[in-house]
Formats: C-alpha cells, structure tokens, sequence
C-alpha cells in the first residue's frame, strides 16, 4: 500500500491510529520480525485466497471464462544489480523481449479474462526462466481452480510451442498463438493485449513494480497480495453498484 520495506510498515503504523485500527491491531503494533514471518507462513494460502475471489466474481457472472490471454512481465528484485555478489540470491537474470533489456529479478506468470482484463491465475518464477516451461502447469491450475471452459488462450511468440498448442487444445480450446514468421490481424492481437493492460495497470496501482523484499517465497507473497488486491477492488466495487469501474485503481 506504501510501497515501503517492512521496516517502513511498521514505522508509519507507529504513527498512523486510524491506518491501526483500519489493520485491525487492537493492542499493540506487530513488529518487523512478527511481519517477516506472516509473509514467509501466508503465500501459499494466498493462491486460495486469490482463486476464491475469483470464483466469487464467477458466480456474480462478472468474469466468464471463455476468452483466455497468458503472458509474464518482470519484477525487478530488491537488490544492487551493479554490485557483482547480488543481496538476492534467488533471484536470476532475464531477457524482456518487448523493451530489449536485461533485468534482474523475478517473473509474474499472469493468466487473464481477455474480456473483462482480470488475471484469473498465477504463478512466479525467477527471471531466467523461459515464459513457455511453466505455461502448461499454469493453464492446468486455472483450469482445475476455477472449472472455467475456455473457448480461446492467447500468447504470444514465446508460446508457440507443439506441447503447449496440444494442452489448450485437451481444454477444447482453440490457440491464438503465431507461429514463427506469421503475424495475427489487429482484432485479434487488441484482445491479447488485454493481459499487458494487466501487467502495467498491476505495476502501477498495485505496487507489483515496487518490490520491497528479498527471495522468492516472500516475492510470490507479493506478486500474490498485488493481484488479489486488484481482483478484490474489482469485487467490492461490483457488489456496490459500481461494475463499470471495476479496471480503475481509483475513483477520486
């Protein structure tokens, strides 16, 4: 929310009553440790957390499932790239085809409604590793998390794999995936960029761009808070009347 380290949490709810009780903290502020801990014991039920929201707005027919767009977008890691022994020692350098630049830090494997631009799966991985590898497993776990029926998954070129074009097809689904050399028309590409508008709208309203921690279990934990947060906003705003609003960040 501050975009802070976890020193900064507990130095601005030392001086902030109302964002205390806001947090619920009756008696007394935790401490930067106690912080720690939450973070490195919560991320793996945050997946359940996010996926349960998800299916909330299922159930509310907000998202529908049949449109699909599967994409990464980098974080870059809470460490001195310039210094030769980095202070995050699982993160890995990577290659962001769409700016030609070397990062290092982490990947966000995001899935989305191509309709209505809200992720509806995730998954990280340090920054080496190629979008395709985890492409399937991810696929399969929105699939089994959400009983969606895609009609259409799209990707692009980093997606044009035989074992990737088979698993969407086991789905029933048809791949918008170019093959080498092969451009789509524009309707069809306007719609995967639905997962890009993600990826910035996340970076920039939901401090996924704002990495404040070290190693990858406390970056999944991030990478997980920001997306929930998005989907929740969009959750809340549904249920108050507001469905045309659900992609802003804000409404002041």
């Amino acid at each position: 929310l501050y975009r802070t380290t976890e020193r900064g949490i507990v130095r601005k709810l030392k001086n902030d009553k109302e964002l205390v009780k806001s947090c619920g903290f009756k008696k007394q502020v935790p401490s930067q440790s106690w912080i720690s801990r939450f973070r490195n014991r919560v991320w793996d039920l945050l997946e359940e957390i996010f996926f349960e929201i998800v299916n909330k707005l299922k159930g509310l027919k907000v998202i529908t499932g049949k449109d699909w767009s599967i994409d990464s977008t980098h974080v870059d890691a809470f460490s001195n790239k310039h210094k030769k022994k980095k202070s995050d020692k699982d993160a890995s350098w990577g290659y962001k085809n769409s700016q030609k630049k070397w990062f290092y830090g982490y990947k966000a494997h995001i899935v989305c409604d191509s309709d209505q631009e809200l992720p509806i799966g995730y998954s990280v991985t340090t920054g080496s590793v190629h979008d395709s590898k985890p492409a399937n497993k991810l696929l399969d776990k929105t699939h089994q998390k959400t009983k969606f029926l895609p009609e259409i998954i799209r990707g692009d070129g980093a997606y044009n794999s035989t074992d990737i074009r088979e698993n969407i097809r086991h789905y029933g689904a048809k791949d918008d995936i170019p093959h080498k050399g092969h451009a789509r028309d524009k309707k069809q590409e306007n719609k995967r960029a639905s997962i890009e508008h993600i990826n910035s709208r996340t970076k920039e309203g939901y401090g996924l761009n704002d990495l404040k921690l070290r190693g990858l279990t406390k970056t999944m934990t991030h990478v997980g808070l920001s997306l929930i947060t998005q989907i929740q906003t969009a959750y809340t705003l549904v249920k108050n009347g507001y469905p045309q609003h659900i992609r802003k960040t804000a409404l002041w």
